[in-house]
């Protein structure tokens, strides 16, 4: 809930944390087009971090 509430308001660590914990589906359904969604706010506005820790996460995605 705090990592949404500060996304919707534009912070882009939220932006990218929330991300993450949709695709990691943590305390949310899994959702990897939820998880997109948040990810490119967050690469919008800080692109080289954003963009290199989302290239380091890609472990995180789950196994279907």
């Amino acid at each position: 809930k705090e990592f949404r509430a500060a996304a919707e308001n534009g912070e882009p660590r939220a932006q990218f944390s929330l991300g993450l914990l949709y695709i990691r589906g943590q305390g949310v359904k899994p959702d990897l087009k939820e998880a997109m969604k948040w990810l490119r706010k967050a690469a919008a506005s800080r692109p080289k971090p954003c963009m290199n820790a989302f290239l380091k996460s890609k472990n995180l995605l789950p196994l279907r």
